[in-house]
């Protein structure tokens, strides 16, 4: 069903006359059963204004292994990265962790407008190595730790291609971890690249347990 849902795009309606929500519906024919209709019903809130947009506290768990060198891994994960750092209005500071071999901080709290110092750090990532990630997960929260925001967002965001050795391999030990952190108040969220290996539900799993978000991103466009 949420692929099903997914495949649709939502150009909804946005509220007006300060209305809370806007409503869009349709119905059509059910493509694989003429005697039902679909119907579908969207709401849509207002944008938020980005001076609203709490300050940020970001920090990304990059995994640089091997495995990643194909386009549609850790090139266009490092596409994504310079999206996100052109289009950011927020405030606030980032932080990129890497790992393969081993853990390696490549930036730490650099502050969010300083675009071109970020754009050259992600630019610079390559792929290499084995997927040992020594304790990657527990660096990145020690990062976010550091760098923490009262009252802000904070978050660590991993970026895998489902490799997911990051220095705590019982799968029970790295949900309660993160659970555990979550209460922190620094939250996960897991995005996903590439094909082959790639284990959707373990992603999304841990983006629950941490109380973030998950995406797979197979284009730029998304």
């Amino acid at each position: 069903p949420e692929e099903f849902l997914n495949y649709f795009s939502y150009d909804l309606n946005a509220p007006k006359n300060g209305d809370v929500f806007g409503v869009t519906t349709e119905i059509s024919e059910c493509p694989w059963n003429k005697d039902h209709k679909m119907m579908f019903v969207g709401l849509k809130t207002g944008g938020m204004d980005t001076e609203e947009i709490p300050v940020s506290n970001l920090v990304f768990l990059i995994d640089v292994s091997g495995s990643m060198k194909s386009d549609d891994k850790l090139p266009l994960l490092k596409k994504s990265l310079n999206e996100f750092v052109d289009n950011y209005a927020g405030e606030g500071r980032l932080s990129i962790v890497t790992y393969s071999g081993e853990e390696t901080l490549i930036l730490e709290g650099e502050d969010l407008n300083n675009k071109k110092e970020i754009k050259r750090a992600i630019n610079g990532l390559n792929a290499n190595g084995c997927t040992n990630g020594q304790r990657g997960m527990e660096r990145a929260y020690e990062i976010a730790a550091e760098n923490f925001v009262e009252g802000g967002v904070n978050r660590v965001i991993m970026a895998t291609d489902g490799d997911l050795n990051v220095g705590i391999s019982d799968p029970d030990d790295l949900e309660n971890f993160i659970k555990e952190k979550k209460e922190t108040g620094v939250f996960l969220s897991v995005l996903g690249f590439g094909s082959g290996n790639y284990n959707d539900v373990t992603g999304e799993t841990l983006a629950d347990k941490g109380n973030g978000n998950y995406s797979y991103i197979d284009c730029i466009e998304e």
